[in-house]
């Protein structure tokens, strides 16, 4: 075997420019993905809560509005809608099936 050839099999491997060339690039492609995948996860997060939250405030009023429409004027005469405020509203109504009427 000549040098020559001895040379040449060395000579098959990539640089160390090439190789740290290769790894930036890696890394930015990988830190790019990564970046879009918890972004992805944010706003499927957020899209979750937002239905729960929708979910629950819907339910709420279900509820209360069942409870608005059996109103009934109060064991001492009072009217069935006592108060009504912007985040208050007092009303008489038989809640929990006994017969009587609460405020």
């Amino acid at each position: 075997m000549s040098s020559r050839e001895n040379t040449n099999l060395f000579m098959k491997g990539f640089t160390l420019p090439e190789t740290i060339t290769t790894i930036f690039i890696f890394a930015l492609i990988m830190g790019v993905t990564s970046s879009l995948i918890v972004f992805g996860y944010r706003i499927y997060s957020h899209s979750w809560e937002q239905a729960t939250a929708v979910d629950e405030a819907r339910k709420g009023i279900e509820v209360m509005t069942k409870e608005i429409r059996e109103a009934r004027t109060g064991e001492d005469g009072s009217y069935p809608l006592e108060k009504a405020d912007d985040k208050q509203v007092i009303f008489y109504s038989d809640i929990d099936g006994d017969n009587k009427t609460e405020r």
